[in-house]
């Protein structure tokens, strides 16, 4: 009984040190600043903004002049321009040293039943 309770405990160590590996990995590939280098990726003081092509096909079912159903591929593109801010929102009230999320607030006046 003392073999296997003593094995168990080393299993659970070295998983334990596995998931501590793990979690280190995680933290090392952390950056501090992410840019893309496109030609469609274009940056400004207050925003980042892109281009995107969306390139499909459509497929349609037509009738010829013969009176055949025939399909016929045809190539479609779609420009998409996206935007977003550069500046990161601020997420509640309160000093630096604690922050309160505007839906704890929410959540504490609707427990004391003033909401």
């Amino acid at each position: 009984m003392e073999v296997e309770r003593g094995e168990l405990v080393k299993k659970r160590v070295r998983i334990f040190e596995e998931e501590e590996e793990q979690q280190e990995e995680r933290r090392e590939m952390l950056v501090d600043t992410f840019r893309v280098d496109s030609p469609f990726v274009t940056y400004t003081e207050e925003t980042i903004e892109s281009k995107y092509e969306y390139k499909t096909t459509d497929m349609v079912h037509e009738v010829t002049k013969e009176g055949k159903y025939e399909w016929i591929a045809r190539p479609k593109s779609v420009t998409y321009q996206f935007s977003t801010n550069r500046a990161l929102p601020k997420l509640g009230y309160g000093s630096s040293s604690s922050v309160t999320l505007p839906w704890d607030y929410d959540l504490d006046r609707m427990q004391e039943g003033s909401v």
